[in-house]
Parts: structure tokens; sequence; C-alpha cells
């Protein structure tokens, strides 16, 4: 059938590109041909032959033409033709095509002016009777548009709320994603938007099969999806394998640029891809054409911007062979691809930016196309690669809450795109890629658990998720204006702050709001003036005869519509400061604390040494004048007798024992250290049932080193050590615990050391008892002084030594003899810093370890270095280089214009900038990590990570405080390495006492340490001088200060830290 009809022979063979070899009685299949079926059915597109006209000379005229759609078509130059659509007839009143625009089959009917036929004469060829005759078929080589279908729009969070100003990386590439999704909408409009929602974006609109009816029969939608494999499948007339495809923007015409905007330029797509595939879908069907476009991303390859194309509906552009020589010779890029093939939709989410709060359970809900019950999200690490890369490590073990990755919650409305991952405890300030996946394998393909889960998360949505620990100032003292400022996420006008009772729970209907005369609660946040950011501040008002009640919680609600805790889920952890107990009634001097023993239950002992100002003579010798040696010191007044005190903390509770003196002359500047810490047993095999009250040593053993100034002298104030033995006393029904001098060794009887002229009183400290176990460490004026116990049996101790204030330290052997005798060793001044020094302060990371943190006053730097103990005795000491931690200034020269040494603060008279005060703090994490704390003069102060190896020091990475002109400042460790407490006396704020946290994470946003802000509270409403500082546990840190109230008692405090469990 096929052998006897030429017309049939000539379009096959054109058709199929030689796929086909035609013989004089059968047709054959070549290679990787389609089945013969398909192509049965194309060469029955023209099976009814067209008749000629009778009589016409050109019987050998008829042929097939092919032509690309909007290319100049040449049939036969020495004809006159007549293009008309297929089903028309050559001669009748036929609809003239000037252009072929669409695909199809046309009639090239043709008119020959001066030819006779049949007995007539020429014709003007100007009429459509005149063009009777048939000259061959006329093929609109081109495809047949994919259509759009019905696709609906999935809205979660707006590009507005609930993106802080913490990361804004693409709320604005959001927002143009989304602009263009919606602009060729004719359902919506951007303006009309809602959030959340879930709205049609467009509907399906019919194909038009051009002028070949058999090309309907495989016409559809053309469906791509971020992160998946996108080929794109037409049929249309004669499409042949050199056909090359682009796609652009749905509002660009297809003769473009090939470039961005107008290209539809995502990550990963082939685009344009220059050749096709020919594929049959099954026989007796028509073959169709398949464009492989590669793989569609987001992020994957680098960073994205708002010209970045995102889901939504792009034009298909078609071009007839973008490759052959005469395009690439003579045309211009923008117009190989010439022809609308339709419209290609691509489905995914959109780039979004999102926050979760630490502690609290994340939800998020994102935005986009097509969405469906198997997608997931995955979370990696920002600093660790892009989504789609293989093999990246999962998160670490501060992560283990939350699900990872996490499915798509289950939704009958189809929006599919709420992903609930749990409770964090991370670490804040985190930064996290969010990767989203259509439909991600969760098994190898041998069925064994995947091996390789991030490779299949190709298309970011957030490249930085960032992860905020709520936190807060809370600023609410008696006697001023309340309020409390929270950092966190998605922070709005509607936000408002609830305080609950202690006993009460956030989040719980029957949580309990406090009341106070003054202040308002719950309160409204202070409009921040955007529609989201990460800063609220509320004002509930003054309180001018009570405050909030010690332990008041603080809670957050988003939008809470009534006052009930439940509208108020989160609650935001600050220091909580408990009821101060008086131990000193009288006016205090210098204080230092030392923490003894630590029980189960917050049980713990502290000894406490502080200078009792009542107890010394009103007058003193003073070079030739008599002089008040309660004024001997610079810093405030503190000298007095060394008294000492201790402390039994149980809960939020503190007992002081009855006082000791245990140096009647004048001292100042205290500092104590325990030689060893008593801590209940992890293994009580030894104790039975009664391990939950059992040490690991006797009650007995608390021997502590006490250093101090003996300002009898005030023109030398030497620097001395004594040890001290904490022990109870008293009946068995009321037990006092108080700490005395121990005795010290005498090789010899003393009396006949005497007499033999051998005598250990070079070194002696001056004091009442001359026998107790009691050194100078230096003869000459000393300022700064500390002393630190690297183990049970040595001291380190630092100074600022002499006239010249150079920074010096020795080290002290402890050598205990039977029964109960003491001695000490002192080794030679090491001095660390051989010009003018202040502010000195040293922490033991191990028993030969130990750092040294000073101010350098000509340089005006902080600097650290390492001292390092050898050996087994005292001697031998070797320092390592000095490191600086930053520039700051820490005191004030007589030479500086506008001040002077003894210049006093705005907010108290007796205060002065001077060399002595605590404005440096060093804090030991580990064996080989330290924090170090700084308060620079009218700026702020910062606190560094230091780590160690060996004797050299590296400054890691630092966390500016919120305050400025700190002092009295101590950094506090908090049970590990991953915790402290900055307790300061904030002199840009009255002087009044406050308590910032600090968090200390490893392995964070790609840098291998970081330094976290923590909440911050004011603890008095007055001025607190003599402020000290130590940790009790992971929970709890126990403060002392001398308040300046009018009262200038000694008062301690506890602050609990239950941030550091949450």
């Amino acid at each position: 059938e096929f052998a006897t009809d030429p017309t049939f022979v000539k379009y096959a063979e054109a058709a199929t590109s030689g796929l086909f070899l035609w013989g004089s009685v059968s047709l054959t299949k070549a290679s990787s041909a389609s089945p013969v079926n398909s192509q049965q059915v194309r060469v029955a597109e023209i099976r009814q032959t067209p008749a000629l006209p009778e009589g016409a000379w050109f019987e050998g005229m008829w042929e097939y033409f092919s032509c690309p759609l909007q290319s100049t078509c040449i049939t036969r130059p020495s004809l006159i033709v007549k293009l008309i659509p297929y089903g028309e007839t050559c001669g009748e009143c036929a609809t003239t095509i000037t252009e072929i625009k669409v695909h199809g089959f046309y009639k090239a009917c043709f008119c020959v002016a001066d030819a006779p036929r049949g007995g007539t004469q020429s014709v003007a060829c100007t009429d459509d009777a005149h063009f009777s005759a048939l000259a061959g078929i006329v093929i609109g080589m081109g495809p047949e548009p994919a259509r759009r279908a019905d696709l609906w729009l999935t809205l979660g969070q707006s590009w507005e709320f609930g993106i802080s100003d913490l990361t804004t990386t693409y709320s604005g590439v959001y927002k143009a994603q989304l602009e263009y999704a919606v602009e060729n909408s004719s359902l919506l409009t951007f303006g009309s938007l809602v959030f959340p929602s879930f709205e049609q974006l467009t509907n399906a609109t019919p194909s038009s099969c051009g002028y070949n009816p058999s090309a309907c029969d495989l016409v559809g939608e053309v469906f791509c999806t971020l992160g998946e494999a996108c080929v794109v499948k037409l049929n249309g007339t004669s499409l042949q394998v050199e056909n090359g495809l682009k796609t652009v923007r749905v509002n660009t015409t297809c003769v473009s640029v090939l470039e961005k905007p107008h290209l539809a330029a995502f990550e990963g797509l082939t685009n344009p891809q220059v050749i096709s595939s020919m594929q049959a879908i099954k026989p007796g069907y028509r073959p169709f054409f398949a464009w492989d476009l590669g793989r569609p991303t987001r992020g994957a390859q680098g960073p994205v911007d708002d010209t970045e194309p995102g889901p939504g509906v792009y034009r298909l552009c078609w071009g007839y062979n973008p490759l052959q020589e005469d395009y690439l010779n003579s045309t211009a890029a923008e117009t190989w691809y010439p022809v609308d093939a339709g419209v290609l939709m691509m489905l995914g989410p959109f780039a979004m930016d999102f926050e979760c709060s630490l502690h609290f359970q994340c939800t998020i809900s994102i935005s986009g196309i097509g969405l469906s019950a198997t997608n997931k999200v995955l979370l990696i690490e920002s600093a660790l690669g892009r989504c789609g890369m293989s093999n990246l490590a999962q998160l670490d073990s501060e992560w283990s809450g939350i699900t990872n990755p996490a499915t798509v919650v289950s939704d009958s409305e189809g929006r599919f795109n709420v992903y609930t991952f749990g409770v964090a405890a991370g670490k804040s300030g985190a930064s996290h890629r969010l990767c989203w996946a259509h439909d991600p394998p969760e098994l190898d393909a041998d069925g064994t658990a995947l091996s390789d889960i991030s490779s299949n998360f190709r298309v970011e949505i957030d490249p930085g998720m960032i992860w905020i620990r709520f936190t807060a100032v809370v600023d609410c003292v008696l006697g001023r204006e309340c309020t409390i400022t929270l950092y966190g996420v998605g922070m709005g006008p509607t936000n408002q702050i609830l305080l609950i009772t202690s006993g009460s729970q956030c989040g719980s209907a029957t949580a309990t709001p406090i009341s106070v005369v003054g202040l308002s609660n719950p309160t409204l946040v202070n409009h921040p003036g955007t529609q989201s950011s990460s800063v609220g501040v509320y004002t509930l008002g003054t309180a001018t005869t009570s405050v909030p009640p010690v332990g008041f919680r603080l809670c957050w609600g988003p939008n809470p519509t009534r006052s009930s805790g439940s509208e108020f889920p989160l609650e935001v952890y600050y220091p909580i400061h408990y009821k101060p107990v008086v131990f000193f009634a009288a006016r205090v001097g210098t204080i230092a604390l030392a923490r003894l023993e630590s029980g189960r239950d917050g049980m713990h002992k502290v000894l406490a040494t502080y200078a009792d100002t009542t107890r010394l003579a009103s007058l003193t010798n003073h070079r030739a004048a008599p002089h008040d040696a309660r004024t001997d010191f610079d810093c405030c007044n503190n000298s007095g007798s060394a008294t000492s005190v201790v402390f039994d903390v149980v809960g939020d509770g503190v007992r002081a024992s009855v006082a000791s003196v245990f140096q009647e002359r004048p001292t100042n500047d205290l500092s104590l250290s325990a030689l060893s810490v008593r801590s209940v047993q992890l293994q009580g095999l030894q104790c039975g049932e009664a391990c939950g009250d059992e040490f690991t040593s006797s009650p007995t053993d608390y021997v502590l080193a006490s250093g101090f100034l003996d300002v009898a002298n005030p023109a030398k104030a030497p620097g001395s050590v004594m040890l001290l033995k904490t022990e109870p006393s008293g009946v068995p029904w009321k037990v006092s615990w108080t700490a005395q001098r121990v005795k010290q060794y005498f090789p010899v009887d003393p009396a006949q050391q005497a007499m033999d002229g051998f005598s250990v009183q070079g070194t002696r400290c001056d004091t009442s008892d001359p026998l107790a176990a009691c050194t100078m460490v230096t003869r000459y004026k000393t300022q700064s002084m500390r002393v630190v116990a690297m183990s049970s049996t040595r001291l380190v101790v630092t100074f600022i030594d002499t006239e010249a204030e150079w920074g010096t330290a020795v080290v002290v052997h402890v050598n205990f003899h039977i029964p109960d005798e003491w001695e000490f060793m002192s080794g030679s001044k090491v001095v660390f810093n051989s010009q003018k020094t202040s502010n000195v302060d040293v922490a033991a990371l191990s028993s030969s370890t130990a750092v040294v943190a000073y101010g350098d006053t000509v340089s005006e730097q902080v600097l650290v270095r390492v001292l390092r103990v050898d050996g087994s005795g005292p001697y031998t000491v070797t320092l390592g280089d000095a490191v600086s931690l930053g520039s700051a200034k820490l005191t004030l020269e007589d030479a500086e214009p506008g001040f002077q040494n003894n210049e006093t603060n705005v907010t108290n008279g007796t205060w002065k900038y001077t060399p002595v005060h605590r404005r440096v703090s060093v804090c030991a994490l580990s064996a080989g990590r330290a924090l170090v704390g700084y308060g620079p003069i009218k700026a702020q102060g910062e606190v560094v990570l230091v780590g160690v190896s060996g004797v050299v020091a590296e400054r890691l990475v630092s966390l500016p405080f919120r305050s400025t002109n700190m002092d009295d400042l101590h950094v506090v460790a908090l049970g590990g390495t991953k915790k402290a407490l900055a307790v300061y006396r904030d002199e840009a704020d009255d002087g009044l006492a406050k308590a910032q946290e600090v968090d200390v994470y490893d392995d964070f946003n790609g840098a291998s340490h970081s330094l976290g802000p923590g909440s911050l509270v004011t603890f008095t409403h007055f001025r607190a001088e003599s402020l000290v500082a130590i940790g009790l546990n992971g929970t709890a840190v126990l403060a002392a200060y001398r308040a300046m109230d009018g009262t200038e008692q000694g008062r301690a405090v506890i602050l609990g830290t239950s941030f550091n469990e949450q």
C-alpha cells in the first residue's frame, strides 16, 4: 500500500530523518528507531490524496516541503504559491496563510499566469479560484505548545512577619519570587495575598493542536520540580533531534537575550538545551521529543539573589536548529529560539528566611507551588557545605532533641507546607541551611539504611536558619522604671509578656500572674517600628513600694488575646536573684569567697573572708603624721581586720555562722582559695544505703589560703598569704563552723631557732600569732593581689609589685606535717610584665599550669600569659609569650587632661579610677581553655575565650558585654565548660550590681568556638561595692557585696542560673 503512493514515501523519508529505510515492497526499521506502528500514524496524517485539476500540465510538480515555524518558507521560486490550511481546498474560498506560525500541514496552491490549461487563456492569479492547482504539501515544523494546568499556591510565613532583623538573607528574594509567581495569574494579585493561605494560582488551558489533529494525542502539561530531573516532553509536527529549547520568564518574549533576568536561569538547569531525543510512548502512538534540561536546584552551587527564579510558570521557546551554521553566523542569539512552545510549570518551595527559638517547639510553614505529602526538609550546618552535597555530617549531639530530616505534616487540604522539628537545646545563634527534597529515598537501592542523606536534599530554602535562645535584660528594681528587653526571633507589635509566680508554669492556664502596685502585667511591647524585629522593649511602670516577688517567671506570647498563662507559652530564662542575707551588719570592707563543698539538692558550704572596719583603731602611724587606717586603701575605704564566716547554702537561702577574726592588723584586697574542695561521691559503694549524703573526704579537711595586703604601714602594704582551716565546733545539736589560723611547722623549737640566729621571721608576715602559718610574698607595696590553689600543695600568687608596678607571680609550696602543722616554701618572684601593670587576675588550669591576665598601662592592652610550674618544687617557672586580648584603658594617669588618679566617679564620691580595681577576671573552663573578662573605663566590656596548649595561649573568640564601665568584674564558670556568669558593678548605671550569662560553644557555624550573649539582670537598686562572686554548681552563683544604701552592710545573695539546664 505504501509503495504504490510516492507521496507517502516522500513524507515518510523526511519525517523519520532516515531512521526508516524505504524499499519497493516493505518498510524496515533501522537500529534505535521508533516502533513501526507509530510511523504508520505519521504517514496517515496525509493519507487523503488531494485531486489534481483536470488537464493540468504539472502533474510532476506535486511534492513535499518542510518549513520550520516563523522561518522563511520557500517552495518553488518559479511558482506563484498560496498557502492554505491542509483541511481546505485549492481554488476555493480558502484561508490565506501569510506566515507559518502554527505547526501542522498546509497546502501549497499555485497559479501559472501564462500557461494554457484545458482551453482557457492566461489568468491574473489574483483570486482564490486562480490558485486551483496543488504544488505540494507544506509541513509547518514545530511543537504543540504545552498548556497550563490548575496550579495551587501555598502560602506559609510572610516575607515580613516572622523575619527578624537578625537575619534577612532571603526576605527580598522571597518577595521577588512571590511577585513573579502571581504576576501573570488572572486569579490573584500580589497585594491581595494572605498569609497563611491556600489559593488557586492558574486555570488549565485547552490545547490548540495546530493544523495537525494527530498532534493532540500526547499534548499536555510540562511540569518540573526543583531538585528533580527536568525533562520537557513535546510533540507537534515533524520535530527533529536538532531542535533546541530555552526557558524564559513568562513575561519575556521568545526573542530575548540569553541572560538573567529574561532567561529562567535556574541553578543546574541546562538552558538553553540545543538537542533533543525522539522517544515513543507505546505502539500505535506518535513519538514525542524530549529535552533533558538537567536538574534545577537552588543554592547548591552558590548564593541566591533576587534575580533567582522560583517556582511558577515559565515560557518554553523552540528553535529549529540553533547549532546550524547559518544561525550561528548570520543571526543574533536571541533569535535562535523564536517559537512559543507553551509553558513549563516549575514546582517547589520559595526561598525564605526562618528562625526558631531554642528550648521551644520549632515549627515552620514554607510557601511554594505543587507541594506534596512526600516532601521533607533537612538541616545542615551552614558552614559545612551547601544543599545537595554528598555525605555532609549530621548535626551534633547539641541538637539531639529535633527530628532531622523532618517530614511534612499531613494536610487534608493539600497544603503540605508545615514542618515540626521539635525542641532543641542547641546553640544560640547557630546557623543551619534548610534544604528541601520532593521525595527523598529512605533506603539505599539494596534495602539497607541510607548511607548518604544530604545529597538528596538539593533545594535551599534558607541558607541561614537561625536558632536563638530568647534572652532578656531584666531591670526591675525598687524605685526606678521597670523595663524588660527581650532578644529573640520574630518579634512583632502584638507581642506581650506576662510575669507569673515562681511556682507557676508558662503556657499553663492555671499560672498565677504577679501583682505589684505601679506595674502593668501583662504588658504590650513598645512598637518596634517594623512588622518584625529581634528586639522587644517592655515598659511595665515604676515600682515605688515593692518589686516583683523573688524568682518570678517571665513568659512571652506572640499574639495573646487575654491574660491567661496559656496565651504565653514561651518562658524566657534570666538569672534570678533571691533574697539577700546580711552577714555583717556594720560597714564591711573588702570581701573574698571560696567554696568548701557541694552536696546534693543544692547544699553548699562556703567560706567568706572580709575586712571588719569596726575593729580598726581610728589612727595609725603614717609616715610622720597620724592617719585614719580605714582610708589607707585607694579603693572605697576597704581596709579592716581580716574576718571569716562560714555560709551554709541550702536552695536559695544562705545562713551565716559566727564570725572569727584571723588577722587583727589592718588588711585589704583579700583573696581566698581552697586547697581542696569536697564533692559528693560519684560511686558510693562503701557507704551502702547512705550514699546520698556521703562525701569523698572527711568534713574537717577544709584548708584554705587567704591572701591580703597588710596596710598597717600604708606606704608599704606588703602582700602576704596565711593558711586557714575551717572546722566545726560546739555541741552536736548546735554546731558552728569557723575558720582558724593553722600552726606553722618549725624543724626545731621556735625559741631555739631564735637563740641559734636561725628564724623564719625573714619571710613571715606580721601577725598577732607568732605560730601562725603565714608568709610574705613581697615586702614591697602590693596591689591587685590574687591567690589560687593549683593543687592541694601548690599555690600561685599574682600581684602588682613595688612602686614600679610590675606584674609579678610567686609560686608557694605547702607542706603538711603531722599532727597538724603546715609549712610554706615560697619560690622566687617571676615578673610577667616588666612595665606598669594594673588589674591582675589568675586562674589555675591544672596542678602545673595557670593563666594570668592583666592590664598593661603603657600599651593600654589587656594581655594574657601561661605560667607553668615544672618539677615537684615551686621554683622552676616557665612563662609563655604574652598575647593581647584587646585594647582597654583600665586606669587613668594623673597627667591625663581632664582626669586625675584620685578623680571620683560621678555616681559615688569615694570611688576612684585606680589600678587596684577588679576590672579583669579570669575563669578556668578546662585544662585547655579559660574565659577572660575585662571592663575598660568608659567603654564596652568584653569577654574572651582563650585556648591554652603547653605554655602557648591563643585568643580564640570574643563577645562584648551588654554594659560599659564595668568594675568588680567576676566571670564564674557554671559546673562545666559550656556556661559562665559575669557578675559586676555597672559604673555607667549608678554602680548597680548586675549579672550576665555567657554561653560557650564548640563547632559553631563553621568556627571552632563561639561565645553567645545570655540574659542579664540588675539585682540591686543601690550601688554595690566590694562585689565578689563564685560558682556553686551548674545552676547557682553566690555573690557578696557592700550595700551602699546607707547601711554599708555586707550582704550575700544567691543568683539562680537555670538557663544552664534549659
